[in-house]
């Protein structure tokens, strides 16, 4: 079965994305908004083919004009950074993605995709100090889920990126897993819960930055592997149907305000 898809849309900023206010960093860097910005155009395209419930496979291509991207203004102290968000003139997206779910015993259920992507973002606005950064990346996802008894359950997710262009950003690696196990109790109205993030330690956020003057490589690793235990018990009567959701206008502007 093939589907067939387009979509264009326009993509709405967050309030801090457009908000002229300083916020100080350190004596050396401060960040502000762009009252400027205009709206970022998306144009997509998707074909879908799928097989049997087993296989689905995808190709697509976005392109949106006046890209959103992070830059760095100039600043009278050359020990400063300023940095702010502009528009650029374009970022286009190829990319290519295979899918497949299969239960590999009575008790191991897998899932596994990957993604192929090939991302340009242009500009040729003189007023900021970025011309193009572009580059092919491979995203690869795994999903398992063991029934080990009828009611303990575990589940084990693997996920890699290899080195990613973002605006005028080179990403480097990602590489992180997690894993838990659950278990029903009190005559199945509980369940009980273990997780374990980043299982190995691994992930992290480090990039480098060749913007104009400025120059920059950034390597974070924060806390990230967390051990969670978790109880949830279900009162009431389970037969009686979830109220359906109410969405308000505000909702969209309360999104807006939370995206910071």
């Amino acid at each position: 079965m093939f589907i067939f898809n387009y979509k264009k849309s326009i993509v709405r900023y967050g309030f801090n994305y457009v908000n002229p206010f300083i916020t100080y960093q350190s004596q050396y860097s401060y960040s502000q908004g762009n009252p400027y910005l205009k709206p970022q155009i998306n144009n997509s395209l998707s074909l879908t083919w799928s097989y049997k419930q087993f296989l689905f496979s995808t190709i697509s291509y976005v392109h949106a004009s006046g890209a959103l991207a992070p830059v760095y203004l100039p600043s009278n102290n050359p020990n400063v950074v300023i940095s702010s968000y502009d528009n650029l003139r374009s970022f286009d997206k190829y990319s290519a993605s295979i899918t497949a779910s299969k239960h590999i015993t009575k008790w191991w259920q897998a899932m596994a995709s990957g993604t192929a992507l090939h991302v340009v973002y242009k500009n040729d606005d003189a007023k900021t100090a970025f011309e193009n950064n572009s580059g092919i990346t491979a995203v690869i996802n795994s999903i398992n889920t063991f029934t080990l008894t009828q009611k303990i359950n575990a589940d084990l997710t693997v996920m890699y990126i290899s080195p990613l262009a973002s605006g005028i950003f080179q990403l480097e690696s990602i590489f992180t897993a997690n894993a838990g196990i659950s278990t029903t109790i009190l005559k199945d109205k509980g369940t009980l819960k273990l997780n374990v993030s980043d299982l190995f330690n691994t992930y992290r956020t480090k990039y480098t930055v060749n913007y104009g003057d400025v120059q920059s490589a950034y390597n974070s690793k924060d806390e990230s592997r967390f051990i969670n235990l978790q109880f949830t018990y279900k009162f009431g009567n389970s037969k009686v149907k979830d109220s359906k959701l109410r969405k308000a206008g505000i909702d969209d502007e309360k999104n807006r305000m939370d995206n910071n």
